[in-house]
């Protein structure tokens, strides 16, 4: 099912499985995508680098992932552009940027606790009736489900040991540092750079990523 705005605003919701799974290469400028692996397994590779999901595992592309091969059962494609949903400028109210997408640590996978996946469900299914809808209220509904879905995931992902153990405000430094890091990598390399964007000292950011890498050992 597909939503098309008259400033060019697109939604795409529609289940992947190995007959349709070519929809989900080619993703164009500014679109995210997100994958809800509702089948036993899902196999990817993303830029040469090898996934395995499992059951109500999410994983979340931006235009810039290459996808090399897909092998699937059943999933579930969730995909929308910056005209639709920019999630830079309304970070503060879904909180995804530098965690779910533009992150320096690598494609987030994230696990869908049985707190938030009865919720995620249903509001999958209002999203599907919302796309049959044809009044001037149908974008708001749908951006509103959008930012649902995107509420639910962030907080199954923080909900993990490496952020739990974090305090908001050192969480969104996380975040933002991860953005920057996406942005500007390819010309800085050095923490002093990103500390003085974050207005931290360096010293400040290495102790806080020296707590936040623990688990990561």
């Amino acid at each position: 099912m597909v939503y098309k705005g008259t400033s060019h605003e697109f939604l795409l919701l529609t289940e992947i499985n190995a007959e349709n799974k070519d929809l989900v290469f080619g993703a164009k400028d500014t679109e995210l995508t997100l994958l809800w692996n509702t089948g036993s397994q899902m196999n990817i590779s993303i830029d040469k680098v090898k996934y395995k999901l499992s059951q109500n595992e999410i994983i979340f592309l931006t235009e810039f992932h290459q996808i090399d091969y897909l092998e699937v059962e059943s999933t579930k494609m969730l995909r929308f552009n910056q005209n639709f949903f920019c999630i830079i400028n309304n970070d503060n109210e879904v909180g995804s940027k530098g965690l779910l997408f533009y992150g320096a640590m690598g494609i987030p996978v994230v696990s869908i606790s049985e707190t938030h996946l009865q919720s995620l469900e249903t509001t999958w299914d209002i999203l599907l009736e919302e796309m049959d809808a044809k009044d001037n209220l149908q974008i708001d509904m749908l951006q509103s489900m959008l930012k649902r879905v995107l509420i639910l995931c962030a907080r199954s992902l923080m909900a993990t040991a490496n952020y739990v153990k974090l305090e908001n405000s050192q969480a969104d430094i996380i975040r933002e540092f991860n953005y920057l890091v996406e942005g500007h990598f390819a010309k800085h390399h050095d923490v002093a750079f990103y500390a003085s964007k974050l207005n931290k000292s360096p010293k400040t950011l290495s102790n806080l990523f020296a707590v936040f890498s623990e688990d990561l050992r």
